[in-house]
């Protein structure tokens, strides 16, 4: 038993200053001058425990995942909270003052074509799924609480909902 600390150098090769556990060196603890390092090369899993289990940026003063026992799995963006996960679902959230996105890419989102996102409005002006096809933002569907359902063809609003029944273009 120490009652100090316990000082390694930083680990150059594959086995020199490690904390090293398991009969055959499953699990290792170590700096390499650049990373730190908690490698498991055994049988089996690496298994995190706690009824809390929060992770932090190196300062310890800003969240980036928490995760609480029969609760939600949280994930954090410059210490705001991103994405949420609850019993039935999932939250997307965006800061104060800016629009939440859930954006969906297909084959990589390699190209425009692929990219297309869900998102909702901070100033109440809807909700929208919108993609990215000709180099620039185009909406194909736009909904507004209490009021209006819009369908576009081509960036083009050709279909809208109204209080007296909806308006068809073109």
């Amino acid at each position: 038993i120490s009652s100090g600390n316990l000082i390694l150098g930083d680990s150059a090769g594959a086995s020199s200053d490690r904390v090293v556990l398991g009969a055959s060196s499953d699990l290792s603890i170590y700096h390499d001058g650049s990373n730190s390092y908690v490698q498991d090369s055994g049988t089996g899993n690496l298994i995190i425990s706690g009824s809390a289990v929060n992770i932090l940026n190196a300062a310890a003063n800003e969240s980036m995942i928490r995760a609480t026992e029969n609760g939600a799995v949280e994930l954090y963006h410059d210490n705001g909270k991103v994405f949420k996960t609850e019993s039935n679902g999932i939250q997307v959230l965006a800061k104060e003052g800016f629009s939440a996105f859930l954006r969906l890419y297909a084959d990589e989102g390699d190209d425009n074509a692929d990219q297309y996102w869900l998102k909702t409005e901070q100033d109440g002006t809807g909700f929208h799924i919108q993609n990215n096809v000709s180099g620039s933002t185009e909406t194909n569907f736009r909904a507004v609480g209490n009021g209006t359902v819009e369908l576009y063809h081509d960036n083009s609003k050709k279909l809208e909902t109204t209080s007296g029944g909806g308006e068809l273009t073109g």
